[in-house]
């Protein structure tokens, strides 16, 4: 299954603002989010997180999924032990990211694999 959304970087900055990023975030996120990264990597980083928690509703937690870059900038989704056995038992072998944005919008799609 493919999911995607797309939302301008003025409506998530605002949403980060509101929640708070130490809430949105991993602490590894969170790192980054005050190491220079820009608002709309993260924006798109948000989105995927909703994606995934509208389409598995027991993983609303967002601190417990983080996503890396991997060797060639690719985004990499990094659940804790708790929620990577979650998703293993609802059948999903994986899940890929692809994240966009531009000066105003940013898109998160989420490939989910089902074994």
């Amino acid at each position: 299954m493919i999911a995607d959304k797309t939302a301008t970087i003025e409506s998530l900055r605002n949403e980060i603002c509101k929640e708070g990023p130490g809430r949105l975030f991993s602490d590894t996120e969170y790192s980054n989010f005050f190491n220079g990264t820009h608002y709309s990597r993260i924006a798109a980083r948000l989105l995927a997180k909703k994606i995934i928690g509208e389409t598995l509703p027991e993983l609303r937690d967002f601190r417990k999924l983080t996503i890396l870059s991997g060797d060639f900038g690719q985004p990499i989704l990094v659940p804790d032990t708790e929620y990577h056995e979650m998703i293993r038992n609802s059948g999903i072998r994986a899940i890929r990211l692809s994240l966009s944005h531009s000066r105003n919008y940013a898109r998160a799609v989420v490939h989910f694999e089902y074994a």
